[in-house]
């Protein structure tokens, strides 16, 4: 019982009209170099996102990036972008909170990047937990 409970409060992103999110990046796989680089306090990237459910379009403030919304499944949902450099999808996971970051070479499916990275609630923004 205890465990049905637990389970039953963990909170869950979900999308209403629009969200804030602020989201902080803690490590990546260099898949040209193949590590895994765990970030010191003062490498860790801070994001915030904005997701507008009527555009289906999830904008990045600091850069003024804007994701297109490819759709979601049970644990996630699915954006991504195209810029001359490269081709980027970006996944938020719905129960725990984490987002991953995918950077492909240009013109190609291999991969070059993943950042990985924690997404959190804040007073200062506008997240639908349920």
């Amino acid at each position: 019982m205890r465990f049905f409970f637990i389970l039953f409060f963990i909170p869950t992103l979900s999308f209403g009209q629009s969200i804030k999110l602020a989201c902080q990046e803690t490590s990546l796989i260099d898949y040209s170099k193949v590590q895994i680089i765990e970030f010191k306090n003062e490498d860790i990237n801070e994001f915030e996102y904005s997701f507008d459910q009527n555009l289906f379009v999830l904008k990045e403030r600091f850069q003024d990036l804007q994701y297109e919304y490819m759709g979601e499944d049970e644990v996630s949902y699915h954006f991504r972008i195209e810029t001359d450099f490269s081709f980027n999808t970006l996944i938020l996971y719905k129960k725990i909170l984490r987002y991953e970051r995918n950077i492909f070479y240009p013109d190609t499916v291999n991969l070059k990047k993943t950042y990985y990275g924690d997404c959190n609630q804040s007073d200062n923004f506008f997240a639908a937990l349920k």
